[in-house]
């Protein structure tokens, strides 16, 4: 009996013996039987050694000291010439510091206060531009042309990613898609109509179609990072997409706004909605902002 009960004590052993006497992990048995061989060989295609092979050093270098693609680089964002453009405000994040920021971030989806605060235009205008905005601009010689600097890190300063406001309950602003153009400051209005009833895969997730007032989807032009890097290119714009994703994070709880990343859509569905191919630009995340508490203060 005291050696059952000393066994029900002892924290159980996360490693179990192979065949060959070699320990593994338990997660890696359970998952002993799944075909990774696809991402195997994504991993081998993206993996740069000592030395970068021809092909890719040429790319890099003709980046680094062509004049045309250098102009290229300097206008790195889709554009919608024919939609109507709305001018966004120069909205502030607040007082509130980054470690407050940190500590207080929770996702929406598992905040049960009560909200009824209204999100306001401020708020949207003032997340967009700490996030993903020109906060900055460098010159690099005289024939060059200027270079805007963003608010988040991308390899390159090439910005493959762009954002799609789903606006479903803004005040000062009309319910629909939207298109971030991060050079103006500025929404393109792509169309308006009941987004919080037309957005593909919100019927799963009932928690966010109710809270939501606002959806930030978030699209790569691949071949922006590509382009330079070839393969390598598509971690770069994963690495940027999770350095927006803290951004969204942090600028929204400056607002005090609840937020939280929304990857349990159709990316086909998604794409479609906002416009994008599926292929040449693609859908890596959404992230749903919901109403501030009665207590959420901002300052704009």
């Amino acid at each position: 009996m005291r050696s059952t009960e000393a066994s029900a004590t002892m924290p159980a052993d996360t490693r179990a013996a192979g065949a060959n006497g070699v320990r593994r992990d338990r997660t890696e048995l359970l998952f002993a039987g799944d075909d990774t061989s696809a991402v195997d060989a994504f991993h081998a295609r993206t993996t740069w050694g000592r030395t970068l092979d021809r092909g890719l050093s040429s790319r890099i270098r003709a980046f680094l000291s062509e004049p045309a693609l250098r102009e290229i680089v300097s206008r790195s964002r889709n554009e919608h010439r024919d939609a109507e453009s709305i001018a966004l405000p120069e909205a502030q994040l607040g007082e509130l510091t980054l470690q407050q920021a940190l500590l207080r971030r929770r996702s929406l989806a598992s905040d049960a206060a009560p909200r009824d605060g209204a999100v306001g235009v401020d708020d949207l205008a003032a997340i967009l531009k700490y996030s993903y905005g020109v906060l900055g601009e460098r010159r690099l010689g005289e024939t060059v042309p200027v270079q805007r600097l963003r608010a988040c890190p991308s390899a390159g300063a090439l910005y493959p990613l762009e954002i799609y406001p789903v606006v479903m309950d803004v005040t000062g602003l009309a319910p629909g898609v939207y298109h971030y153009d991060a050079v103006a400051h500025a929404l393109s209005c792509l169309r308006r109509e009941d987004a919080r009833a037309a957005m593909p895969g919100f019927d799963l997730q009932p928690e966010f179609k109710a809270q939501a007032s606002v959806v930030f989807v978030v699209t790569a032009v691949l071949l922006r990072s590509m382009a330079k890097y070839l393969d390598r290119g598509y971690r770069f714009v994963m690495n940027e997409a999770g350095a927006l994703s803290q951004n969204l994070h942090l600028t929204a709880m400056a607002r005090g706004l609840p937020g939280c990343v929304w990857g349990g859509f159709c990316d086909g569905d998604v794409a479609a909605y906002v416009g994008a191919d599926g292929a040449r630009e693609i859908v890596v995340l959404g992230f749903v902002v919901g109403k501030r508490s009665s207590h959420g203060k901002a300052t704009s």
